[in-house]
């Protein structure tokens, strides 16, 4: 291996959280719009499919409003679902915003104060901000409640969870402190999975930021290194890494990865086919794949899934109409199969023509060295969508 090979390995990570300052970190739109909103006082959530790069978004846009001066606080939801009861899920909560902003005093004296008071826990956390939050901290406050879907597996409703965050914001109008507090959502769900009651409305809560994969032009720094390791192949080889991945951000990171790592010097496109097989496609491979069978549980977990089928096959054929309160379309861009497309001066959705993610429901056929999804007799996967080459 080369230095310049030596050197690329560092460059991509696959997997992990980028921090604030990596080279390999490649900014998007959302970058720009989310900064701009939240400098502007709104609430956000940017609800989009998994490994798309929510939380390495979270780590720049924290980093920047640091340096704005802005206190922020992360949470990341998914460390306190396990066995969780309801009060010790918010007192957590309480925690580590307590911590992350740095406040004085004990956090869980406070809380034991509100319990004895016979506060419920809601009302302990609402509590939290108003009187300590609020009081304590100068400035604006920034909350990042990151992987918010991980309230969908708790055993008890959150419902009254998401109707603290709205009410912080209605309470603008009466109290001007709030004005200084914002919150931003992120993870992989849709608005109408968020609030379980069928009696509330669904969380749709301030601005949708539209975290979309890397273009060609957004993936620079990643082409570039490509180039480094291969001058005279880079170019080709890296396009045919975009042409399978269509810019997701993790699947394009991990075959960049795969690439400078391979001991053989690939130098066509049908080697980077065969580099596709051998890290993700090949029967092992796709059962140890987070991302692929991320799409197949989010999909045969579902008790719409015929509908969810019928759907992504007419969309397979033809862009579709967009509707965004559609509750199947909304569930098929969360799973990151279809995307918004401008189609004949319509909104539309189309198919993500994400190779790798269409491949993980079900066996691979090579049609023009693209996988496709299939239907067989001998097929194993329950999710198997009766596709053919020809309207992939």
């Amino acid at each position: 291996m080369n230095e310049s090979a030596v050197r690329a390995r560092g460059f991509f990570i696959t997997g992990a959280t980028l921090e604030a300052d990596a080279p390999s970190y490649v900014a998007r739109p959302a970058d720009t719009q989310l900064l701009e909103y939240i400098l502007g006082g709104e609430y956000c959530h940017v609800l989009t499919p998994r490994q798309m790069g929510k939380s390495s978004l979270v780590a720049r846009i924290n980093s920047k409003l640091e340096a704005e001066g802005i206190q922020t606080a992360v949470i990341d939801i998914s460390y306190n679902v396990d066995n969780a009861a309801l009060h010790q899920w918010y007192h957590s909560l309480i925690r580590g915003i307590w911590g992350d902003l740095a406040i004085q005093g004990n956090p869980q004296q406070w809380i034991t104060a509100q319990v004895q008071a016979n506060y419920t826990p809601v009302e302990t956390f609402s509590t939290f901000f108003d009187q300590i939050v609020l009081k304590e901290v100068p400035g604006k406050v920034v909350v990042f409640v990151d992987e918010i879907d991980a309230t969908l597996s708790l055993k008890f409703a959150t419902d009254d969870f998401f109707a603290a965050i709205r009410s912080f914001k209605n309470q603008r109008a009466f109290d001007p402190r709030y004005k200084n507090l914002t919150f931003i959502l992120l993870g992989t769900a849709t608005p109408n999975e968020l609030i379980k009651s069928g009696q509330r409305t669904p969380y749709n809560l301030g601005e949708a930021i539209d975290l979309r994969e890397f273009t060609l032009e957004d993936a620079c720094p990643l082409h570039e290194k490509i180039m480094e390791v291969y001058p005279a192949e880079g170019d080709v080889l890296f396009r045919r890494i975009y042409d399978w991945t269509a810019g997701h951000p993790y699947l394009t990171q991990k075959l960049c990865r795969a690439l400078v790592d391979d001991p053989v010097r690939l130098t066509a496109p049908t080697d980077i086919d065969d580099l596709v097989e051998r890290e993700l496609l090949s029967p092992e491979k796709r059962k140890q794949e987070s991302n692929l069978q991320f799409v197949e549980r989010a999909i045969a977990s579902d008790p719409r899934k015929e509908e969810l089928f019928r759907l992504y096959g007419a969309v397979l054929r033809r862009p579709v109409k967009s509707n965004v309160v559609d509750p199947l379309q909304n569930k098929l861009r969360v799973i990151g199969l279809v995307k918004d497309v401008e189609a004949k001066s319509t909104r539309a959705i189309a198919s993500t023509s994400r190779s790798l993610i269409n491949a993980g429901c079900g066996p691979t056929c090579r049609a023009t060295r693209r996988a496709v999804i299939c239907m067989q007799r001998s097929c194993c996967s329950p999710l198997c969508l009766v596709i053919s080459p020809q309207s992939y």
